[in-house]
């Protein structure tokens, strides 16, 4: 199986030769210590940290990719938010249309980055009244 980075994977999505530029999708470690994304999304992501943005060249707002991450202007509630997120943050991409995806491990990198700034989320706790029934 031939592996693909995410750039590749990422602008691939963006650039499909349809009727209008693709949406491509990707999952994240909203609290990367690379990523640089305003509070007003870092709140949409789930408990255990992640968060999923929507890119494309359709949504007329600047948008830049190169071998280090993503920078772009996104939109939440009417307001716009110039955000950048590093490769290493992304989990997955999945492209809207066909719903093909292309996912990543964690990268130890992400990880100790993560683990240094303190942004590693708490494992769950155990259920504590967890019963077998027949």
């Amino acid at each position: 199986m031939p592996f693909f980075s995410k750039r590749v994977v990422f602008e691939a999505v963006l650039d499909q030769p349809r009727h209008r530029p693709g949406i491509a999708t990707l999952a994240l470690l909203a609290r990367h210590p690379q990523n640089k994304l305003p509070d007003a999304l870092l709140s949409c992501a789930r408990e255990d940290g992640l968060l999923v943005l929507n890119y494309s060249y359709r949504f007329n707002t600047p948008l830049s990719v190169d071998d280090a991450g993503v920078s772009a202007v996104l939109s939440r509630a009417g307001s716009n938010y110039e955000t950048y997120v590093a490769w290493d943050a992304v989990l997955s991409v999945v492209d809207d249309e066909t719903k093909a995806m292309a996912a990543w491990p964690i990268s130890a990198d992400a990880v100790g980055a993560m683990r240094a700034s303190d942004d590693v989320p708490d494992a769950p706790e155990k259920a504590r009244s967890l019963r077998v029934v027949r």
